[in-house]
């Protein structure tokens, strides 16, 4: 199969670019990092600080300021990425940004020398367990060009009604 790509799917591959998607799971770090010490706030307030600090950071910039070893690499692969794929990637990432910086509203009243208020904590990892890992999730599956949900691990709404249905028969 003739390639019209200038990316060579092994250098891509060695890179830690995925050769179909175009896209480096490296990025997803920028997510992660916060949502752990978002994790961490119920327990230690203090470190609502840090999630205040967080900034939305694009592809491009994101691998402009990292230490990521083919980062030049990364960001011409990302320029060239299949159109949808990369449609598809913003708008997750778009989704990701507006949940974390709603959280950040969220902390912006906390007490960092005082114990957490539990039903602010409980709503902090609500959201986080129901919105931000499957986001990330989403993220990650179109970065490993996995397209059907049930293949990235996420939820379908047919097995989250099967799951309800085996909820409903043990209660029912």
């Amino acid at each position: 199969m003739l390639s019209l790509s200038p990316f060579s799917p092994d250098a891509l591959a060695a890179a830690n670019i995925n050769p179909s998607s175009f896209l480096a799971t490296d990025y997803l770090n920028h997510f992660n990092e916060v949502v752990m010490l978002m994790e961490m706030v119920p327990d230690m307030p203090d470190m609502a600080e840090e999630v205040m600090a967080w900034e939305p950071r694009g592809y491009t910039e994101h691998f402009e300021q990292s230490v990521f070893a083919d980062k030049a690499l990364a960001i011409e692969a990302y320029q060239a990425a299949p159109a949808a794929t990369k449609a598809r990637f913003d708008a997750v990432v778009a989704d990701l940004d507006k949940q974390i910086v709603d959280i950040q509203i969220l902390l912006s009243g906390v007490d960092t020398s005082a114990s957490m208020d539990p039903a602010l904590a409980d709503r902090l990892m609500m959201t986080i367990v129901n919105e931000l890992r499957p986001a990330i999730d989403r993220a990650s599956g179109i970065i490993n060009a996995v397209d059907d949900e049930a293949q990235a691990g996420i939820p379908t709404d047919e097995t989250k009604m099967r799951a309800q249905d085996a909820v409903d028969e043990l209660f029912g």
